[in-house]
């Protein structure tokens, strides 16, 4: 996630700014300036998610599905056990 963009602490459009830290690696680009106007422009240059975000969702997705336990005393016990070891 970046910093707040409209800090200026980089300079350039913040639709721009926002592009190249997607393209960076960010999944997140934050801009907090009240401007409705640039934050438009930000939200339509920028796509919903990135190929990259939406990689690292699915697997983070498919992850926890995979671990979830049943409500078995047993099993959540084991659990319990290998997380605090």
């Amino acid at each position: 996630m970046t910093d707040d963009l409209a800090m200026k602490a980089l300079s350039g459009a913040p639709a721009d700014l926002a592009i190249q830290a997607l393209a960076a690696g960010c999944d997140i680009a934050l801009y907090c300036s009240g401007d409705f106007a640039l934050t438009e422009a930000l939200l339509r240059a920028c796509p919903p998610l990135t190929h990259a975000a939406d990689h690292r969702l699915r697997a983070g997705r498919a992850a926890a599905a995979n671990r979830r336990l049943t409500l078995h005393s047993d099993r959540l016990g084991d659990e319990r056990e290998r997380l605090l070891a």
